[in-house]
């Protein structure tokens, strides 16, 4: 059996303290386990400082960005990586995120004629505090922490474009799925497709193309969830 290796993009708790063993990259267990049970094989990708080679990225077939906190460096380069090599990539929260992050530097760097690349003009906003990109949601984020035996407390419907990824994963309009975020991406960029949005007109899902696409919630929490990690991993063979 041809297993694809799924590269696993998580978030980074670094440089917050003096403690040297506080600097870690975190990798939620249920994500692995959603790729298992698809067949894949799941491994992390690791960045040193922030940063990860492009030779390192050859070794994998698919990607995943994880949840987490905030955006880094990383997660763009793997992102344009993605891009540039055809690789699909599923961005859950955080991931859904970065992406809209990166599109949204792609098209500032497009507009102001901006001589450099899309890591360097978000190096650049990040260090003179402009990187405000998200806008903050309450009602999203119900729960401090999200347990089996609370998980449908903290779910909420999604309608789905009929004309998406989404939709042809899924093959129904409204979904429900656990939601615990407390930012929201804006509408407007050229480059994605809107194609999941909750009752209070919160954007749950985009698509640049049938391989680049992200969710705002948490699929891998719920083995039901497998078609969509499916989807994923297929999409390696095409």
């Amino acid at each position: 059996m041809d297993k694809k290796i799924v590269g696993v993009v998580p978030y980074a708790n670094l440089f917050k303290d003096e403690n040297i063993y506080h600097n870690e990259y975190p990798f939620g267990n249920n994500y692995m386990n959603r790729i298992k049970e698809c067949g894949g094989i799941p491994v992390g990708v690791l960045p040193a400082n922030g940063y990860v080679e492009d030779e390192d990225l050859q070794l994998y077939d698919c990607f995943i960005i994880t949840g987490g906190d905030k955006t880094d460096r990383f997660h763009l380069q793997v992102i344009d990586y993605a891009i540039k090599h055809n690789k699909p990539l599923l961005g859950i929260c955080l991931g859904l995120q970065a992406i809209y992050i990166y599109f949204e530097l792609k098209e500032e760097i497009e507009k102001n004629n901006y001589n450099g690349t899309i890591i360097d003009l978000f190096d650049k906003k990040r260090k003179n505090k402009q990187d405000n990109y998200l806008e903050r949601i309450d009602g999203h984020a119900k729960l401090k922490e999200i347990t089996y035996e609370n998980m449908e407390s903290a779910k909420h419907s999604v309608i789905l474009d009929k004309d998406s990824v989404l939709y042809d994963i899924y093959k129904q309009e409204k979904i429900f799925m656990p939601s615990a975020h407390e930012y929201r991406i804006r509408p407007g960029n050229s480059y994605l497709k809107i194609t999941g949005l909750a009752e209070d007109g919160t954007i749950e899902a985009a698509q640049y193309n049938k391989k680049i696409f992200g969710v705002q919630f948490h699929p891998e929490n719920e083995i039901k969830n497998d078609v969509l990690f499916r989807y994923l991993i297929n999409q390696c063979k095409k």
